[in-house]
């Protein structure tokens, strides 16, 4: 049986966990009622990832950021707790003019302590003026290959990605995660590369994660967190490790390479369809999950 409650928000019932991960999906703590913000800021894309959730790149969506800043006020005011507000899409740095207005109206002094994330693939100019706004308190950066031919291979753009130096990008916000796939990163000895990539080009903290089953690629390409084998590594510890049973598991482990430490973690999804604490704002509408028709506002 599941941990979840359910709570109202906008006069509907939406769910929400009643406790916290567990190590080794052991009893739980109890948790406050809280919730998470996807704001799907676009739907098109500057890549062509094979393994993409969201389809084939489409158009742009129309983003109501006023009607998104009101949200997040009024869960503010709730007996709700706001973790954070994550920008994605598609590739938001597509629709740079609407995640700037967002980010201009987070700025006021009611909303100004509310995280903000961005998640983003890095490789554009407008990617890289956004990553490096202010109002920002995290930016997770997709980064499947410490090679930036081979990277350019996985987002399908014919060609390399442009170096990432100089990022601007304070090293403490900056995290980046890596899907595994089967003849890019599948193993330890990738791993212990990426790791070092990450470092090099000043991330705090990466995440391994295997594929969703959306397609045949993904079902061919598949490398589960139990395959990496990162305890066989020099210079890397293990932490701990957390498990939902049916819905998801992960480990974090620290990496040390001289003078400098990465977090990292290995995250498997056996559920993509679960959706407690989790709400998606379209552009327009306001739910519950990413898979759902249901309309909170």
């Amino acid at each position: 049986m599941r941990a979840v409650s359910s709570v109202k928000l906008f006069g509907k019932k939406i769910r929400v966990r009643k406790f916290s991960c567990s190590e080794d999906g052991g009893p739980c703590d109890p948790d406050s009622p809280a919730v998470k913000i996807y704001a799907k800021v676009t739907n098109a894309c500057n890549a062509r990832c094979r393994f993409c959730s969201n389809g084939p790149p489409s158009e742009r969506i129309d983003f109501d950021a006023d009607k998104l800043l009101d949200i997040v006020r009024t869960i503010e005011q709730s007996r709700l707790r706001l973790q954070r507000v994550c920008l994605t899409g598609g590739e938001p740095s597509c629709a740079e003019e609407a995640v700037r207005r967002f980010l201009k109206g987070m700025e006021d002094d009611d909303l100004c302590d509310v995280p903000v994330f961005l998640s983003t693939n890095g490789i554009s100019p407008a990617a890289r003026r956004l990553m490096r706004h202010p109002r920002l308190n995290c930016v997770t950066m997709s980064l499947h290959h410490y090679d930036y031919g081979r990277l350019g291979e996985i987002y399908g753009i014919g060609g390399p990605v442009a170096p990432f130096e100089d990022m601007g990008v304070e090293s403490r916000k900056f995290t980046a995660t890596c899907n595994l796939m089967r003849g890019y990163v599948d193993s330890a000895g990738e791993a212990k590369k990426m790791m070092d990539f990450a470092l090099e080009i000043g991330c705090s903290e990466l995440g391994f994660v295997s594929l969703l089953d959306k397609n045949a690629f993904c079902r061919e390409a598949f490398v589960g967190i139990d395959d990496l084998h990162l305890e066989t590594l020099d210079h890397v510890i293990f932490v701990t490790r957390h498990e939902r049973p049916s819905v998801c598991r992960c480990a974090n482990y620290l990496y040390a390479s001289g003078d400098r430490t990465l977090s990292v973690y290995l995250r498997d999804v056996t559920d993509g369809g679960n959706c407690e604490s989790s709400l998606l704002f379209d552009g327009k509408y306001l739910r519950q999950g990413f898979e759902s028709d249901s309309i909170i506002c």
